[in-house]
């Protein structure tokens, strides 16, 4: 990725390197996509008659997620990232299957998209809150992190929403059907390939290679990444789906 020289910022152990930036680029596409896909689930909402404060609700966190685009960006500059590239138009929206009710694409948006997805991103920012040395890294996360916890909890109650409708059967037996390839994807997501195609001691050394400077401006470790997931299915995922009456081992098989 090109690189402009990077800015001095107090705090700084050294100046930032590729992992930085390309982390830094990442989430400002993250927090972009978000705000464009809360949007249009929010557009859903509104076309089956969901509760206003539930529409209200998600169309404040588009602005979450526009700001957190801002905020990431500025950091990936102050790391002396340059341009960012262009995302794609046709990725930018929700996809709908062909010929099924958009009730049933609206339960897999809301279970993936945002129970599953907003519930790690909320601990893996945490992770890198309590790693992190540089005064930017550290607002912007703190801000990111008090959103996320909003979004996160939204996701959990527009599933409580969905259950508790008429639909609520057609709901459950969708769930039980999609919830174990949902759950295979965010840890794939998150590094679940990475230690199944190379191995733990492999990534163990690539690790190990990740610099104390870059960790303090808030990057993760492969393998704390996947421990952070591991855990966010044996305390969260697991005892809110049985909570639903929908069980999953931790694990999520």
């Amino acid at each position: 990725m090109t690189a402009a020289p990077p800015i001095a910022i107090p705090g700084s152990p050294s100046p930032p390197d590729d992992h930085v930036r390309a982390e830094w680029a990442g989430r400002v596409e993250a927090a972009y996509r978000s705000a464009t896909f809360t949007h249009h689930l929010t557009l859903w909402l509104l076309q089956l008659g969901a509760p206003h404060d539930l529409v209200r609700t998600g169309l404040r966190l588009v602005e979450d997620g526009l700001t957190h685009a801002e905020l990431s960006a500025d950091v990936y500059r102050a790391a002396g990232g340059l341009a960012l590239p262009p995302l794609e138009r046709d990725t930018l929206r929700l996809p709908r299957t062909a010929d099924e009710p958009l009730e049933r694409d609206l339960l897999r948006v809301v279970v993936e998209q945002t129970c599953l997805a907003k519930t790690v991103a909320v601990r893996i920012l945490g992770s890198m809150q309590a790693q992190q040395n540089v005064p930017s890294v550290r607002q912007t996360l703190e801000r990111m992190l008090r959103d996320e916890r909003v979004h996160r909890d939204f996701g959990w109650t527009l599933l409580d929403w969905l259950l508790a409708s008429p639909l609520s059967p057609t709901y459950r037996t969708q769930l039980q059907a999609e919830l174990p390839a949902m759950l295979m994807k965010v840890k794939e997501q998150h590094g679940g390939l990475l230690l199944e195609h190379h191995g733990e001691k492999t990534l163990e050394t690539s690790d190990r290679e990740l610099s104390e400077s870059t960790r303090g401006w808030g990057i993760l470790s492969t393998l704390r990444r996947i421990a952070i997931v591991e855990e966010a299915f044996e305390q969260e995922f697991a005892p809110r789906f049985l909570a639903l009456g929908i069980p999953i081992s931790s694990s999520g098989s």
